[in-house]
């Protein structure tokens, strides 16, 4: 496995910033121009990587379902989540 470049670790701080904007604050909250405030990045810096807030929300949840296992336990009839 490579190790991470810059730009990928800018990528990891702007989805990072950008899911917890959410937590504290709401979807709605949520801008561009919040997460340049929040990472100190500037606008083409988020936008080298993402068209718009709703593509950053979406590859944020991609990334988390992606390192989730959701166990479904038919005798308890309840669903587990653990992080891969």
């Amino acid at each position: 496995m490579r190790e991470p470049s810059a730009k990928d670790i800018d990528k990891i701080e702007i989805l990072e910033k950008c899911f917890n904007y959410l937590c504290d604050y709401g979807l709605e909250q949520v801008s561009i121009r919040k997460l340049c405030d929040r990472t100190g990045m500037g606008a083409g810096s988020i936008y080298y990587w993402f068209k718009n807030k709703d593509e950053v929300i979406l590859d944020g949840v991609s990334q988390i379902s992606n390192n989730i296992d959701l166990v479904n336990d038919k005798s308890t009839h309840k669903i587990t989540m653990y992080i891969k």
